[in-house]
């Protein structure tokens, strides 16, 4: 058992926001520490390592550290092995997201029927006043006309 599981008499000195990375990068190191390695410098590396990984959520850790402990065989390789599968895990969670949410491009809708000379004369009066106040109808030669929309 190397140095840093036996020792309690020096605690490490972590911040609140890198205790759970280094409990697991802690687990990973003494897997591959070397028996030269002390407890000094196992918690040096430890440092290091939290910091060099400042940007990976701990539970993102969490999730591939079985995995790394059983690829790594040096403790050099926890760090980049650790940004790897969790760069992995990013984009495939980040291609299902746009799977799931990606919606079917739809046709473009078909262009509506002029109203009929018939419709436009029987229109009802609420119809035709509502129209005319939100500008789909116009008088044009004091005929009711349908406004012509223009998308410019």
């Amino acid at each position: 058992m190397n140095a840093l599981t036996t020792r309690s008499d020096q605690p490490l000195r972590t911040s609140s926001g890198h205790a759970e990375t280094t409990i697991e990068l802690a687990k990973m190191l003494a897997l591959v520490a070397p028996s030269s390695m002390t407890a000094e410098q196992q918690e040096m590396w430890l440092r290091a390592a939290a910091d060099a990984l400042d940007g990976i959520r701990p539970d993102e850790i969490r999730h591939v550290s079985a995995e790394v402990r059983r690829t790594v065989t040096r403790h050099n390789q926890i760090v980049p092995e650790i940004a790897t599968l969790v760069a992995e895990r990013r984009e495939s969670a980040t291609r299902t997201t746009r799977c799931v949410f990606a919606l079917p491009e739809l046709p473009p809708r078909p262009k509506a029927k002029p109203l009929s000379r018939w419709e436009l004369d029987h229109m009802k009066p609420e119809t035709k006043s509502l129209g005319l106040k939100y500008g789909f109808l116009e008088y044009r030669e004091g005929k009711l006309c349908e406004r012509e929309i223009t998308n410019a």
